[in-house]
């Protein structure tokens, strides 16, 4: 129920429960249809009640969200929606942030992520410093892991 309320304040303070077809707003609400489906199970007709829409776009929003994330344009899409992908991950990811080119995400797995995860815990935990590019690097990542 707490991820459900949590959804819920972000449905609202982003504007996702409001009539429009600005590009971040329909990805976002396909992803997040897309989370509501398969990590708390609820049907579509309760999906659309959240975002006052249909069940039928709902169903729609879904649809296209498995074509996106199976596409070529998933890193487009992913980063289009991290903000929604960060609090609410349906996947493992990884995205880095970098002030000329926005949002990039970067597909990680395995040993390479578990290394990641060392590096930037150990960042935070003790004075270890490494050279400013790898800094920068790991200071700007974001983890998502889907437990």
């Amino acid at each position: 129920m707490e991820t459900l309320k949590a959804v819920k304040r972000y449905i609202k303070s982003n504007g996702l429960d409001t009539k429009g077809r600005k590009e971040l707003n329909v990805l976002s609400r396909y992803y997040l249809y897309a989370y509501l489906r398969s990590e708390l199970s609820m049907t579509y007709q309760s999906i659309g009640d959240l975002f006052n829409k249909s069940h039928d776009s709902v169903l729609k929003g879904i649809r296209e969200h498995k074509k996106l994330i199976e596409g070529p344009n998933k890193v487009h899409y992913l980063a289009t929606v991290s903000s929604a992908a960060v609090n609410f991950p349906l996947e493992s990811a990884l995205f880095i942030t970098t002030p000329k080119s926005g949002t990039k995400m970067i597909e990680v797995s395995g040993e390479a992520l578990k290394k990641l995860k060392i590096i930037k815990d150990s960042m935070k935990s003790t004075s270890v410093t490494y050279s400013g590019a790898v800094e920068y690097l790991i200071k700007n990542t974001i983890i998502i892991e889907k437990t």
